[in-house]
C-alpha cells in the first residue's frame, strides 16, 4: 500500500484535519475517518482491504468500524457480487435497513433494486413490507452475505420515528431473531437526541404446565375456554405476542397437555420431578433446554388465559427499553405473573 493512498480526517469533531503519511500513530483525535484517495461530489473512495487489518493491530484504538458497502442514501439494498467487503478478522457485523422503505415500491426504495427484487422473489413495483426487511437481513445473499461464522451479527432498523413504524420494526425484529445467527436487533432513530429506542433479543416464553391441579380435583389446564382449552388460550396469546418462541413444561397429564401444545405448534419438555419438586424444578428443567442465545425468559403459568398479548408486549417493551433486567406486572403494590428475566447462560433459578 502506498503511503499517500490513505487520508486521515477527523469526523466527530469539526476541528482541523489530521493527516499522516502512514497509519501510525493515530493519536491526534478521538475519532478518525480513514478514506481512500478518490473523492468526488457524491462519495469518497475506499481503502485497500489491508487497511482495516493494519488498524486492528494498532495499540490504543478502542475499535475499528468498517463501512463495508453503501446504499446511496436509500433505505435498503441488495449487495453486488463484490459486496460487502469484510475483513476476515471482523468480529461484529451490523446489517442496517431503514424503516422508511415500507410501503414503497422496490424500484424507488432500494439501491440495486433488480438485485433486491430477485432476492425477495418480488417484482420491482411490489411494495415492501416488514417481513421483507426481515428476509433481507436474514438472507445469505443479503444481510448475512460474507459474514464469517465467528462474527456476531446485530441488525439495526433505523429511522423509526412513529408508533406505526415502531410496530412494524418490532414485527421485523421478531422475524429476524428467528435466525440464530442474529443475536440482537436494535431499533433506532439515529438523528434524534436519544437514538436507541429498543434493543430486541430472542425471548422464549416458558409455560409452566406440570401441575397436578390437586386443589381443583381435575386438570384445569384442559378445561374448555372458548373454542379451545385454558392452556390453548394461553398459548394462543403468546403466539399473538412478540415473544420469539415458547416452550411448555409438562408433568401431570403430560400426554393430554402435550397434545394441546402440539396443536399450537409449541414444543414440550417433561419435568421428571413434577410430583415432588416445587415450581422451581419446572423452571430449571426448561432453562437446561434453552440455547445460550436466548436473551430473556418470560415465565408464565399455563392457566393464565386472561393475560392477553397486549399485556405480554408491555412487559417485553419495558425489557427492550432497558427499564430493568427483571420485569413483572404490579397491582395494588403486589408483584404478579408473568415475569421476565435474563435467559441463556445468565439465567439462574
Amino acid at each position: 500500500m502506498a503511503r499517500e493512498q490513505v487520508e486521515l480526517a477527523e469526523s466527530a469533531l469539526p476541528a482541523a484535519v489530521c493527516r499522516y503519511p502512514n497509519l501510525s500513530p493515530l493519536r491526534c483525535t478521538r475519532v478518525t475517518l480513514v478514506i481512500g484517495p478518490d473523492v468526488d461530489a457524491d462519495k469518497v473512495g475506499g481503502v485497500d482491504r489491508e487497511v482495516p487489518v493494519q488498524l486492528m493491530v494498532q495499540e490504543g484504538l478502542s475499535f475499528v468500524l468498517v463501512e463495508a458497502d453503501g446504499a446511496r442514501l436509500l433505505p435498503v439494498k441488495a449487495p453486488a457480487d463484490y459486496e460487502p467487503v469484510l475483513p476476515e478478522q471482523v468480529d461484529l457485523v451490523v446489517p442496517v435497513v431503514g424503516i422508511d422503505a415500507l410501503g414503497r415500491p422496490i424500484s424507488r426504495a432500494a439501491h440495486r433494486p433488480a438485485l433486491l427484487a430477485a432476492l425477495l422473489d418480488k417484482e420491482l413495483d411490489d411494495l415492501l413490507e416488514a417481513s421483507d426487511l426481515a428476509r433481507l437481513v436474514r438472507h445469505a445473499r443479503g444481510g448475512l452475505k460474507n459474514v464469517p461464522l465467528s462474527a456476531r451479527v446485530v441488525a439495526v432498523i433505523n429511522k423509526v420515528e412513529s408508533a406505526q413504524q415502531l410496530a412494524a420494526a418490532r414485527q421485523a425484529a421478531r422475524i429476524m431473531l428467528q435466525e440464530e445467527r442474529i443475536q440482537r436487533v436494535v431499533i433506532t432513530a439515529l438523528e434524534q437526541p436519544d437514538p436507541v429506542i429498543e434493543v430486541h433479543q430472542p425471548i422464549t416464553a416458558v409455560v409452566l404446565a406440570a401441575g397436578q391441579s390437586s386443589r381443583m380435583g381435575q386438570p384445569k389446564l384442559l378445561l374448555p375456554w372458548g373454542d379451545t382449552t385454558v392452556l390453548g388460550r394461553t398459548l394462543a396469546n403468546l403466539h399473538e405476542s412478540a415473544v420469539t418462541d415458547s416452550l411448555v413444561v409438562t408433568g401431570a397429564e403430560a400426554d393430554a397437555v402435550g397434545a394441546v401444545a402440539a396443536e399450537a405448534g409449541v414444543p414440550t419438555v417433561f419435568n421428571v420431578d413434577y410430583a415432588t419438586g416445587e415450581m422451581i424444578s419446572s423452571l430449571q428443567t426448561a432453562v437446561h433446554q434453552l440455547p445460550d442465545q436466548v436473551g430473556a425468559i418470560l415465565v408464565i403459568l399455563g392457566d393464565q388465559p386472561m393475560v392477553e398479548a397486549e399485556t405480554i408486549n408491555r412487559l417485553l417493551a419495558a425489557f427492550w427499553r432497558g427499564e430493568g433486567e427483571i420485569v413483572a406486572p404490579q397491582h395494588d403494590g403486589r408483584r404478579g405473573n408473568p415475569g421476565l428475566r435474563p435467559g441463556g447462560t445468565g439465567a439462574a433459578f
